[in-house]
C-alpha cells in the first residue's frame, strides 16, 4: 500500500490507546457541548466552519426526517443557524451518534482547543 507523501503514519483511534476514555467522556464531549455556541460565532466566516457548517447542515436535513429532535440549520440566518447547529450537536453527543459530520467539527474544535492551550491532554 502506498501512502500519500503528506502523511507518515495512519493513526485510526486513539480513544483509550492514548487517551482515556474518562478523559473523552468527562473533557473532550463536555467541551464541545459547552462550547459550540461560541465557537460557531467566533468562526463563522471562516472557510473551514463553513466547510463544517454546510456538512452539518446536510447532515440535520437527513437525520430530520427519521429524528424529530433533529433541527433543520437554515441557510439565511446566522444567529438561527448557530441556534440550530447547538441543538443539533448537543442532541448528537447526548444520544452517542457516529456522524462524519459531527466528527469532523468535534475534531475542528478540539484541535483548536489544544492548540489554545484551553485543554490539555491527560
Amino acid at each position: 500500500m502506498e501512502w500519500p507523501s503528506k502523511f507518515s503514519i495512519l493513526l485510526l483511534d486513539i480513544e483509550g490507546t492514548t487517551t482515556s476514555i474518562s478523559f473523552v467522556k468527562d473533557v473532550l464531549f463536555p467541551y464541545v457541548t459547552e462550547n459550540i455556541g461560541r465557537y460557531a460565532m467566533e468562526l463563522y466566516e471562516t472557510e473551514e466552519f463553513q466547510a463544517d457548517l454546510e456538512a452539518m447542515r446536510h447532515l440535520s436535513l437527513q437525520e430530520s426526517n427519521s429524528d424529530r429532535e433533529v433541527v433543520r440549520i437554515p441557510t439565511d440566518d446566522k444567529c438561527a443557524a448557530v441556534d440550530a447547529l447547538v441543538q443539533n450537536v448537543k442532541h448528537w453527543v447526548q444520544t452517542d451518534k457516529k456522524l462524519t459530520a459531527l466528527k469532523q467539527l468535534q475534531g475542528h474544535m478540539w484541535r483548536d482547543a489544544y492548540e489554545s492551550h484551553i485543554i490539555k491532554g491527560q
